[in-house]
């Protein structure tokens, strides 16, 4: 399991605000059947989104921004294909 990858969003519906999510887990903990993740979110799916502690992320020419307060955990059978690293 890498850290760092990037993923299609396994919750189609939601895919319209946050097409992809990052998995930020260290793989120190491999054991647990969860990761934690972070869905990218496209600009201005939310308010209170901001440059500094929101950054910008480029996938596939598609920008998004990183909302780290959104940080879940997911089990690792949700996630989609690898979309980038």
């Amino acid at each position: 399991m890498a850290r760092l990858d990037i993923y299609d969003n396994p919750i189609e519906e939601d895919r319209h605000a946050f097409p992809y999510v990052m998995d930020i887990q260290s793989d120190l903990l491999y054991r647990f059947a969860e990761r934690v993740c972070v869905p990218l979110a496209v600009p201005g799916a939310f308010p209170g989104m901001t440059k500094r502690f929101n950054p910008a992320i480029a996938v596939n020419d598609q920008h998004s921004r990183f909302p780290a307060q959104r940080a879940i955990a997911t089990p690792c059978h949700r996630k989609a294909p690898n979309a980038g690293n």
